[in-house]
C-alpha cells in the first residue's frame, strides 16, 4: 500500500472513530442549581446538558450516563434523535424517567359544560363507592366545584354536608398513548383522590390507604384558591403506578373532600386531570387546558443519581461500552456551572451564568474560584473585645465584608486593618480576584460578654429579604388583600432567601456552618 493511500485510510478512519466515539458529548453541567435553570415540573434540580457537536442526527438509544466509572449505565437514554449541534439535558434528580409528552390534554375538568355523578356527605354512601364497579345511578348530577359558602361553587350542596363525594367516568381508546398524568384540584379544606378505585392523591385528612368515612374532618384550614386568581394544587402521578391503574375503555376519577369542622361556613370540590400524551394525535375530545395549567410540554429526563457540588467525574458510555467523555469537577457553589467554551471544545471553564440549552460561546471562561478567606479566630463566645485578622491567599485577591448580614460583593468595604469585635457581631467576608470567579462567602458570628446554657443559633441574612416592603417575606407588601388572611402578600409567595447558618452546642463550640434557603412555611389558622 503506498503512502498516500495508507493516509487517506488512516484518515478516513480516524473521522469514522471520532463521530462514532466523540460526535455526542457532555457540553456543560450545573452540581449546585439552587435559583437557576428549572424543570418541566418547575423544579430546580442539578442538570447535565447534552450536545451534538456534528452536523447529522445520531439517535442516542442505548448512551448512558453515571458518575460510577463500574456502572456506566445508571441512567440509560430511550431512543430519542438528537439533532446536529443541539442538546439534551437530563436531570439528575434521583430517579430514572425517560417517558418523554407530545401533548397534555385535559381529560376531566371542574366546569360547566362537564357533568359530574355527586353525593352530599350527609350520611354514609356505599363503601363501593370509589370503584369502577359502582352504579351510581341514583346519585345527583351536576357540574363541578361542588360545596357551598364561597360563591366559588356551580353546583350548591346543603350547608350540613360535610363533605362531598363525586365520581366522572371516561374512555380511553388506547391507554398506551399515556405516559403521565397531573391531578389538580381547588379544594376547601381536605381530599383524597382515586382513579378506578386506587388512591392517586391525598391532602389535609386521615393516613394513606385509609379511605374516610363521610363526617371525617380534615386535619385543618385549607382555603380555595383560584376565586382569589391562584392556581390550584397539583399533584404529579408516579408513571409506573398510573401504567398499573389505568385501563383501556372505561376509567372512573373518583374524589371526596371534607370540611375542617362540624360549624365550617364553605366547602369547595373542583378538580382536574390531565394526561401526557405519546404522539401528536389527540385522545380526548375535550381536551384543551386550563388558562392556569402550567404545561409541563415534552417533559425531561431524569436521572437516578445525583451530582455532588463537592466534586466528581460524569462518565458518558456509548451503546458499544466505550466511554466517550468523562469531565470532573471539585467543589463548585451555587448557580454556577462547567462548561466547554466554545460548544464541544476541549477547553473546559468555569461558568459565572449558566447557559443551559444553549450556546457556552459568548460565556466567559473563569479559571476557578478565588481561595476562601482565613480568619485569626475560630467563631464563637468570647468574654473581650477581639481583634479580627483576615488573609487571603490568591494573587492579586481583594478582601471585601460586611457586619449588616448582606453577601459581600464588588462594593462592599474592603479589607484594609484588623477588625475590632467589641459586642456580638457576625462577619461575612469574600474573596475577589481578576480571572476567577468569587471565593465562597465565609460568615463567623463573634458572640462578646454573653452566658448561655443552651446551643445558639444564628441565622444571617440581608435585612431586605425579611423586611423590605418589596422583598421582605415578613411584611404584607404591594399586593396584599385588605382582609384576612391577606391573600396577595409578601409573605404568601413561594419565596426563598439566601443566608447562612451556625449552630452552637451547649459547650459554646461552633458544630457546623452552611448556607441555606430562608422561606416561609406552612398555612394560617
Amino acid at each position: 500500500m503506498n503512502r498516500s493511500l495508507f493516509t487517506s485510510f488512516y484518515l478516513f478512519f480516524f473521522l469514522i472513530i471520532n463521530l462514532s466515539y466523540g460526535q455526542i458529548v457532555i457540553n456543560e453541567f450545573a452540581p449546585s442549581n439552587v435559583s437557576g435553570y428549572a424543570n418541566a415540573n418547575g423544579d430546580r434540580n442539578d442538570w447535565i446538558e447534552i450536545y451534538n457537536i456534528g452536523g447529522s442526527s445520531i439517535n442516542l438509544q442505548g448512551y448512558g450516563l453515571s458518575v460510577d466509572s463500574v456502572k456506566p449505565y445508571t441512567f440509560t437514554f430511550p431512543s430519542y434523535s438528537l439533532s446536529g449541534n443541539s442538546y439534551v439535558m437530563v436531570f439528575p434528580t434521583g430517579q430514572n424517567d425517560t417517558l418523554l409528552v407530545n401533548h397534555w390534554e385535559t381529560a376531566i375538568k371542574a366546569d360547566q359544560s362537564t357533568t359530574w355523578k355527586y353525593f352530599a356527605g350527609t350520611s354514609q354512601p356505599d363503601t363501593n363507592w370509589r370503584n369502577l364497579s359502582f352504579n351510581d345511578g341514583s346519585w345527583s348530577s351536576g357540574p363541578a366545584g361542588f360545596g357551598y359558602g364561597d360563591s366559588d361553587d356551580r353546583t350548591t350542596i346543603s350547608t350540613n354536608s360535610r363533605s362531598v363525594m363525586m365520581r366522572k367516568t371516561f374512555t380511553i381508546s388506547d391507554s398506551t398513548k399515556i405516559l403521565k398524568a397531573v391531578f389538580n384540584i381547588d379544594y376547601d379544606d381536605g381530599f383524597v383522590a382515586y382513579l378506578n378505585g386506587y388512591e392517586i392523591a391525598r391532602a389535609n385528612i386521615g393516613v394513606k390507604g385509609n379511605r374516610p368515612l363521610y363526617n371525617d374532618l380534615s386535619i385543618e384550614s385549607h382555603e380555595a384558591v383560584v376565586y382569589q386568581s391562584f392556581s390550584p394544587d397539583s399533584f404529579y402521578i408516579d408513571p409506573v403506578y398510573l401504567k398499573s391503574i389505568l385501563k383501556q375503555g372505561t376509567n372512573v376519577l373518583a374524589v371526596e373532600v371534607h370540611n375542617e369542622s362540624n360549624s365550617s361556613n364553605d366547602l369547595t370540590a373542583a378538580p382536574f386531570l390531565t394526561f401526557g400524551i405519546k404522539g401528536s394525535s389527540t385522545v380526548f375530545s375535550s381536551s384543551s387546558l386550563p388558562s392556569w395549567f402550567r404545561n409541563p410540554g415534552q417533559g425531561f429526563l431524569s436521572a437516578s443519581f445525583k451530582l455532588s457540588k463537592y466534586g466528581a467525574t460524569i462518565y458518558l458510555t456509548n451503546p458499544s461500552g466505550n466511554n466517550i467523555d468523562n469531565p470532573s469537577y471539585t467543589e463548585m457553589q451555587a448557580d454556577n456551572s462547567r462548561g466547554r467554551i466554545s460548544n464541544g471544545a476541549n477547553n473546559w471553564c468555569l461558568i459565572k451564568t449558566p447557559t443551559p440549552a444553549a450556546s457556552n460561546s459568548s460565556s466567559t471562561c473563569y479559571n476557578g474560584y478565588a481561595s476562601n478567606p482565613v480568619f485569626s479566630k475560630t467563631p464563637g463566645f468570647y468574654s473581650s473585645t477581639q481583634s479580627i485578622v483576615i488573609t487571603k491567599s490568591t494573587p492579586g485577591g481583594v478582601i471585601r465584608y460586611t457586619t449588616n448580614g448582606n453577601e459581600p460583593t464588588t462594593s462592599s468595604t474592603q479589607y484594609s486593618s484588623p477588625l475590632s469585635v467589641s459586642s456580638s457581631k457576625t462577619i461575612r467576608a469574600k474573596v475577589f480576584a481578576s480571572g476567577y470567579l468569587p471565593s465562597q462567602t465565609v460568615t463567623n458570628t463573634y458572640i462578646i460578654n454573653e452566658n448561655t446554657h443552651l446551643p445558639v443559633i444564628t441565622i444571617t441574612t440581608d435585612s431586605l429579604n425579611l423586611w423590605d416592603y418589596n422583598t421582605g417575606i415578613y411584611v404584607m407588601g404591594p399586593n396584599a388583600s385588605t382582609t384576612s388572611p391577606y391573600f396577595g402578600a409578601n409573605f404568601w409567595q413561594n419565596w426563598e432567601k439566601q443566608g447562612s447558618i451556625e449552630y452552637f452546642d451547649k459547650f459554646k463550640n461552633r458544630v457546623f456552618t452552611f448556607p441555606a434557603a430562608i422561606k416561609i412555611y406552612g398555612n394560617y389558622s
